[in-house]
């Protein structure tokens, strides 16, 4: 499932161009992980996972 939307341009520069100059520099590593769990999803209820 492709990411389409983003609310953060830093967000969007990290996952498209991979720059990292607009987030927390000590969030950079998490962020890319979530990123990429987001960009392998394949149905929306693999979020269900996450939630309590």
């Amino acid at each position: 499932m492709k990411i389409r939307n983003f609310a953060h341009k830093g967000l969007k520069k990290l996952y498209t161009e991979d720059t990292a100059k607009a987030v927390p520099p000590d969030s950079v590593d998490k962020l890319r992980k979530m990123l990429a769990f987001l960009d392998d999803m394949q149905e929306p209820q693999e979020l269900d996972a996450f939630r309590s």
